[in-house]
């Protein structure tokens, strides 16, 4: 085994070969103990004692020496670990294990290492294993503000420090130890107070920390002894210029008690004006906001007293913030929240310290003020000599208007999930009608089935409660037996108040042989989800009747205000309808023809028509009347319309109507009609005039250049009147202006 330390042949192995004698190593190791045991047992432990701590010492070094030899093979890079350098087997009595504060001016912590000696087995495990350092690592934490647990961690570190002290150690390592141990477990405020109070230049000692856990232990211990007699009292006060608060501490101890300023906060009174109880509610306000931000800082708690000579301000913080406008509810909830469990109090305007603050002065004058250097007089006598405000305020101001709205009936239609079906909806209220009629016979119904008279009182009661508030001023005036009001909607309908407590139109029909119901139809209101749900429910009943047809059969029960353009609106929001009648889709229209849009004579190019027929009376006495038409004649570029009387249908009659035209108007180029017979023969005769007047040779130039310029007679296609709609046209101008001046007598030629 000497051999084998010395070779230093652990260089060439492999990481299994350095596993495999380390088992070897640890299994002998074991046995040794074993051995060690049954020795001791036997009181033979001194034999070859020199012999067996010789043979210790080896089976440690080269258990060391394997481990190490592991560790660098597996290269593990461990701040303080003996397999830190994987190139060298002594790295372990250079490395130096440390702990790093978060405050660079606490010392290192060293730990003494391990060096592979069984002789020194004994003292480095005990730095470890003993009761006493895992009683420090087992140590709670310290609360806020905790005085007891302060003092608890004070005296646990002194009970066991002698014991920890004697380890072998020296006294720097042992106070990084305990200072590193101890910070962590303290609370953050006292951790911070530990470090403003380190030095820069020099390493902190365990002295110092424990000269610094006591001084920290006997001031908290005297707050707690003081909390219960220790109290803070707010000022505030405002004016148009600035409001400001400030704060006193007051404590009291065997009868004596003491006031001192803590401070105070001021703020300019915003440009925008505001009124005096805004400003001094605001200046309550930044007193809460001051209270929270002190008891924060000064980390222990006490009662607190908040002052204002505002009685109006006092009297809003006592209310509930809802009841007033928005920018004092907002300020009412702040305060409120952040002065919860504190009491206000009412201060007269010369004891209010915070009176110079907010009228304004100089550092002078401020110090010069007694009242606030000196705290007022009344912080030093008891609860019972404190001021108090007499008579509090009743008519505040900032209060939120409100409106009280009262209504007649209330139509419970509305909240009906069955709104949209009328159907249902009777079979609803004939429940309710049930109820009621059973509740007053104090009786049960008969049949689980409705009756007719069941549904017929279930739809008055409907229709009533709907009345009663959509119709509401001209109910309450006929329920009244009063007239209509004359500039009612309804007065032309002459609305009656039924036997049953149903608006009805009175109408002219008393005299007809129809049912009560025809001749005085119930009214309904317009655009109600109600009224909507009986148009439907009839559209439907009548097989999706046209609105005329629907209106028709409506009206013989109801009487919808509005109705036409009501029913309209629902039949065209219905599905079925709208599938049934779809929009035909409507052609182009193609250009005007050339004639119509190009720049000739009057009558250049002439459309041709007849209207009638109309009645004429020859001269002969006793001869019956005659027909008679009109041939109208449209010039296509200027519209111009020319009227000409026509005895009758014949050709010859048009012909001689044609000459007329001409003779007043002149020729025409182009003429266009329809297939009218009697517009084709006198074509083909105007061809066979034109025929014979070219044929016959006595005929001269004159009578040749007047037929080179003859008519062109153009038809237009047969069963297509829409080509003839300017001729149309003026037909029917014609007609409308000949029958209102002319009305239907007898033309006389």
């Amino acid at each position: 085994m000497k051999d084998y330390l010395t070779a230093g042949a652990t260089k060439q192995f492999d990481e299994s070969d350095v596993l495999a004698r380390l088992e070897w190593v640890n299994s002998m190791n074991l046995e040794f103990d074993s051995a060690q045991t049954s020795l001791e047992k036997l009181d033979f432990s001194e034999i070859s004692k020199d012999t067996r701590f010789e043979f210790s010492a080896i089976l440690m070094d080269l258990k060391a020496k394997l481990n190490r030899a592991l560790a660098a093979l597996r290269k593990l890079h461990l701040p303080g670990s003996t397999a830190a350098n994987s190139a060298s087997f002594d790295i372990i009595n250079n490395a130096n294990l440390s702990f790093r504060f978060r405050n660079p001016r606490l010392p290192n912590l060293e730990i003494a290492l391990f060096q592979g000696s069984y002789s020194e087995w004994p003292d480095f495990i005990a730095t470890f294993t003993t009761a006493h350092v895992q009683s420090i690592f087992g140590l709670k934490g310290v609360e806020k503000g905790s005085a007891k647990g302060l003092r608890e961690l004070s005296d646990w570190m002194n009970s066991h420090l002698r014991a920890i002290r004697t380890l072998a150690t020296t006294q720097q390592i042992l106070d990084g130890f305990l200072i590193h141990i101890v910070t962590h477990k303290l609370d953050q405020r006292t951790r911070e107070k530990w470090e403003d109070d380190l030095s820069i230049s020099e390493l902190s000692t365990w002295d110092a920390m424990e000269s610094f856990l006591e001084k920290r232990c006997r001031l908290m211990e005297n707050l707690d002894l003081a909390v219960a007699s220790v109290e803070m009292h707010g000022f505030c006060d405002a004016s148009t210029a600035a409001y400001g608060v400030c704060l006193y501490l007051r404590s009291e101890a065997n009868g004596n008690a003491e006031a001192h300023l803590l401070c105070a906060k001021s703020r300019v009174a915003p440009l925008k004006v505001l009124t005096i109880p805004r400003l001094e509610l605001s200046a309550s306000c930044l007193l809460a906001e001051l209270f929270v931000n002190v008891k924060e800082t000064i980390g222990f708690d006490c009662s607190s007293h908040c002052w204002s000579d505002s009685s109006i301000v006092l009297a809003w913080i006592r209310q509930a913030p809802r009841e007033f406008n928005v920018f004092v509810s907002n300020r009412i909830e702040n305060i409120q929240e952040m002065t919860k469990g504190m009491a206000w109090h009412h201060v007269p305007t010369d004891l209010n310290p915070t009176d110079v603050v907010s009228r304004g002065c100089t550092p002078k004058e401020l110090l010069e003020y007694s009242l606030w250097a000196n705290r007022p007089p009344f912080l030093l006598k008891g609860a019972s000599n404190w001021p108090s405000l007499l008579d509090a305020v009743k008519n505040l101001p900032e209060r939120r208007s409100m409106a009280l709205i009262g209504t007649v009936g209330t139509d419970i239609s509305i909240n009906c999930k069955f709104l949209n079906s009328f159907d249902k909806l009777q079979r609803v209220f004939a429940y309710i009608y049930r109820f009621i009629s059973s509740c007053r016979a104090k009786s049960l119904p008969s049949t689980i089935y409705f009756t007719v008279d069941e549904i017929s009182f279930g739809t008055v009661l409907l229709l009533k409660s709907i009345q009663q508030v959509h119709i509401a001023v001209e109910y309450e005036v006929l329920n009244q037996v009063k007239p209509c009001p004359p500039k009612s909607k309804l007065i032309s309908l002459k609305p009656i108040l039924s036997s049953e407590g149903l608006l009805r139109v009175f109408g002219r029909l008393q005299n007809a042989s129809l049912d009560y119901e025809a001749k005085h139809p119930i009214l309904l209101p317009k655009d109600h989800p109600v009224t909507r749900a009986i148009i439907v429910y009839y559209h439907e009943k009548y097989f999706h009747a046209g609105p005329q047809a629907l209106l028709a059969a409506l009206r013989q029960r109801y009487w919808p205000l509005g109705g036409r353009k009501f029913v309209a609106s629902v039949i065209n929001k219905c599905v079925r309808c709208f599938r049934m009648n779809p929009v035909a889709w409507e052609h182009m229209m193609g250009s005007l023809p050339v004639d119509r849009v190009q720049p000739n004579p009057a009558f250049h190019t002439t459309g041709v028509d007849y209207c009638g027929p109309f009645y004429h009376k020859s001269e002969a006495r006793n001869k019956a009347p005659h027909k008679c038409y009109i041939a109208v004649f449209v010039c296509f570029s200027t519209k111009a319309a020319h009227l000409e009387v026509v005895q009758d249908l014949t050709t010859d009659s048009f012909i001689a109507a044609l000459r007329r035209f001409i003779n007043l108007r002149g020729s025409s180029r182009t003429i266009r009609s329809d297939n009218a017979t009697n517009f084709v023969g006198a074509k083909r005769e105007l061809a066979e005039l034109k025929e014979l007047f070219l044929s016959e040779p006595h005929t001269a130039s004159i009578t040749s250049s007047c037929l080179a310029n003859g008519i062109d007679w153009k038809f237009i296609p047969p069963r297509a009147p829409h080509f003839g709609g300017l001729w149309e046209t003026a037909v029917k101008s014609a007609k409308f202006h000949f029958y209102r001046v002319k009305t239907l007598k007898i033309l006389r030629c």
